[in-house]
């Protein structure tokens, strides 16, 4: 269901024209993204266990280096009208007007973006709840340290888990405060990925 809608939502998004070299957008937080994105990124070895990400682990020297690619909240950066920030900022979720001001011809409208950024955090919430219990019956039915090919969902729960705004999430699922991840399964999952 959630690709259809990704594929979907790609198509209503509309196109950006950034300044040459600006990289406003990527220089902060890394972003979650939904298992069917990480897997079609495609790209081991970007995540981190521990502290979270300090920055998105895909940008590169010359930009983002999987941007035809991105996640959907990524896409969503900058589509907004600038006019319209302060309401988003009313409605407490993380800015999507372009910092420099820039916007499309066509601005996506602003309770479009936002419905399309509730359902797919929805979306993405359930997952992380999914991927965590598969992790813990994974460990409990004796996954062994020694693997080296780990199924690719718990490569993205790794990353998810780096991320500042994963974190978040799970400390707003489970009620935690702070995050509490087993330091145990943490580095066994460390082992398992050759991290």
């Amino acid at each position: 269901m959630i690709q259809r809608l990704l594929k979907s939502w790609k198509k209503q998004i509309p196109a950006m024209s950034c300044e040459p070299g600006c990289r406003e957008c990527c220089e902060g937080d890394a972003r979650t993204m939904t298992l069917s994105e990480w897997r079609e990124i495609r790209h081991p070895g970007k995540y981190a266990t521990g502290p979270a990400l300090a920055a998105c682990p895909f940008l590169g020297e010359f930009g983002c280096e999987i941007y035809t690619r991105r996640p959907l909240i990524c896409r969503l950066f900058g589509v907004v009208a600038p006019d319209d920030q302060a309401l988003v900022e009313l409605a407490g979720t993380f800015p999507i007007s372009c910092p420099r001001g820039h916007c499309p011809e066509a601005p996506l409208p602003l309770a479009e973006a936002l419905r399309m950024q509730v359902v797919y955090q929805d979306f993405a919430n359930r997952e992380l709840q999914q991927a965590i219990g598969d992790w813990n019956r994974y460990l409990s039915a004796g996954g062994d340290a020694g693997v080296t090919a780990l199924p690719e969902k718990f490569q993205w729960l790794r990353y998810v888990l780096s991320t500042r705004e994963g974190q978040s999430t799970l400390r707003l699922l489970w009620g935690q405060t702070p995050v509490q991840i087993d330091p145990e399964k943490m580095a066994q999952m460390t082992a398992m990925l050759g991290g």
